[in-house]
């Protein structure tokens, strides 16, 4: 315990084990402690009867906390349905030196992935979509693939017979925020993402995203306004021939992605609202 001495507050980054460590400490020294739900929270709370000893504990460090936050609102929602608790949501936050606007509304336009080359990343639907508007004589666009992964040979399998789809190994930061700025659209269709971040670095750089719904950074960006979500690789399908045909015109989007960020997503503005949280959780604690 000599270690905790002069804390005032514990913030613990998961229910368990963090959080369980954080609810000891915190019984044994009065102060408040704070934890952060994820995704990964919720698929092990989900495998459990709430009869469980393990049940029980995640429910002792939720209902004693002084605050919940998760990551993305999605979340929330599920921790508030599970616990009847409320959580606050605080996104991921990314250096505002990051943000660029774009100028042109091109014609040709130029997609982006970047992720690791797993199968809930779904890049797979991405690639089969493009091969679809291909064999539909749509060719105003190129794909670029960033990343490795298990499922390399059997991605670049797929997107053989395509000339417009290129692959490139990971890149360094600084290299890969210099593609997205290159871009106009980066999609990452990927299953159960507590946040991505690789999403509101693309926005950062006035991409318009592409993500699926009720998971990752949806909920803070909303679909048709500043971002789109889809559920299906035919959903998928359906916006980008609606984007390559001119049907949807994606400035405006693009724009109030990137101002989304700049306004709500800095980590000037993040580290902010930790810090008034932070105060809040030990005000609470001392006026008992």
């Amino acid at each position: 315990m000599k270690f905790s001495e002069g804390v005032n507050c514990i913030h613990a980054h998961y229910i368990i084990p963090d959080g369980l460590v954080a609810y000891e400490l915190a019984k044994n020294k009065n102060i408040p402690y704070i934890v952060t739900i994820r995704q990964g929270d919720l698929d092990r709370i989900n495998k459990l009867k709430h009869g469980d000893c393990s049940y029980k504990q995640y429910e002792k460090v939720v209902s004693n906390a002084a605050f919940l936050l998760a990551i993305n609102p999605n979340i929330a929602n599920e921790i508030k349905r599970i616990f009847q608790k409320n959580c606050i949501t605080i996104p991921h936050g990314v250096d505002k030196s990051l943000i660029e606007y774009g100028i042109e509304n091109r014609i040709h336009k130029k997609i982006i992935v970047a992720a690791q080359f797993i199968k809930r990343k779904n890049i797979d639907w991405v690639i089969k979509v493009f091969n679809s508007m291909t064999d539909q004589g749509i060719s105003n666009y190129t794909l670029t693939i960033i990343g490795e992964g298990e499922l390399e040979n059997d991605l670049k399998k797929l997107a053989s017979g395509n000339d417009k789809i290129i692959f490139k190994p990971w890149l360094s930061k600084k290299e890969l925020m210099g593609e997205f700025l290159l871009s106009d659209i980066f999609i990452m269709p990927s299953d159960q993402e507590t946040f991505g971040m690789v999403y509101i670095e693309a926005a950062a750089k006035n991409c318009l995203i592409i993500g699926k719904k009720d998971t990752g950074v949806d909920g803070y960006f909303e679909n048709e306004k500043n971002a789109l979500f889809i559920s299906t690789v035919g959903e998928l399908e359906i916006v980008i021939k609606k984007i390559l045909l001119g049907l949807i015109d994606i400035r405006e989007m693009q724009n109030l992605g990137t101002i989304l960020v700049e306004k709500n997503m800095t980590w000037d503005k993040v580290t902010s609202n930790y810090i008034k949280l932070y105060h809040k959780a030990i005000a609470n604690v001392q006026n008992q």
